[in-house]
Order: structure tokens, then sequence, then C-alpha cells
């Protein structure tokens, strides 16, 4: 066989392959490490606690915010979650939210991993977390309650707006009990 044909050859390889992806990882947007949680910024005195003896875990908030939003749902196939509380400041440039989903991973996982960007496995307050950042630039800290593992408590933050030490003194005061 003549080089020049085998060169060819080659090329066209190389080619057909870049073009049909194989060889390369899936299609998933590059992104930078997730930002893990310091827990280094001192939780304030004055934090109010919110807690759901349900689900069997309580987190704290900053004195001067409210809750704007607290409601049950039915759990259906596209959104396991059963309750959804939406935190706020005074000038609502600054929110987060706690959700709840107490059904099993499979539902859990198309609910809250189908638009992930990264993720990455953490620790906070030596319980295992899974971080998730998604294509809309919103991290959830995902806990596992280890007295039942089909519950799971959601921390939602947007990345942008939320102050990084605030998501720190929040998620240093969270806990489960019972």
């Amino acid at each position: 066989m003549n080089i020049k044909y085998i060169a060819l050859l080659v090329v066209g390889l190389g080619i057909a392959i870049t073009v049909s992806g194989c060889g390369s990882p899936p299609s998933q947007i590059p992104s930078e490490p997730l930002a893990t949680p310091a827990l280094h910024s001192p939780i304030p005195d004055d934090f109010q606690r919110y807690s759901v003896p349900k689900h069997g875990f309580e987190i704290g908030y900053p004195a001067d915010w409210k809750i704007v939003a607290e409601h049950w749902v039915s759990p259906t196939v596209d959104s396991p979650i059963q309750l959804m509380a939406n935190f706020e400041n005074e000038s609502a440039t600054q929110s987060f939210a706690v959700e709840i989903s107490d059904s099993g991973y499979n539902e859990f996982a198309k609910a809250y991993l189908r638009d992930k960007v990264s993720n990455e496995d953490i620790e906070v307050n030596g319980y295992p977390v899974m971080l998730v950042k998604d294509s809309y630039n919103q991290l959830y800290y995902i806990f596992t309650n280890p007295n039942d593992t089909d519950v799971r408590v959601v921390f939602v933050a947007p990345a942008e707006t939320t102050d990084p030490a605030l998501i720190d003194q929040v998620l240093a005061t969270f806990k489960f009990v019972g």
C-alpha cells in the first residue's frame, strides 16, 4: 500500500472520530471545580431556626431574612419534592430554598440531576453531601438522611447572587435531629 493512501486513511479516520464524538467524553459543559463550603464563617447568635420534625432536620437562617413561601406539595413523577421553603433577605437580592424529597433515588435523580453541569462529593458538618451545579447556575447541596436514605434535604442557592460566606454560615447550622 502506498504511504500516501495510508496517510489519507489516517486523516479520514481522525475526522470521522472527531465528528462522531467517538473517543471523547460525553458532552458536558466543562466547569471549574465547585466551591466547597469552608464553613469557617462564624455563625451569628441571632440566626433563626427552621425545622421540619417530620423529616428530622433543622437549619438556621439570618434573623433579618424571612420565609417568603412554604408549601407542601404532592410528589409527582417529574417532581419528587414534598416541601419547599423559600427564604430571602429584606431587599430580595439574596435568596435560598430548602426542599425535601422523600421518594426513591430514581425519582430524585430525574428531578435534580437532569440539568447537572458538575458535581462533587463533599462533607458538611460530618454529613456526606452531593454538591451539584446545574445549567442555570444553581448550587444544590444534597443531604441524605442517615436514618432514612429515601429522605433528601436539598439546600438550593443561586450561585451568582448569594454571598458564599452566608451559604457557609447557613450550611454550618444544618443538622439531622431525632
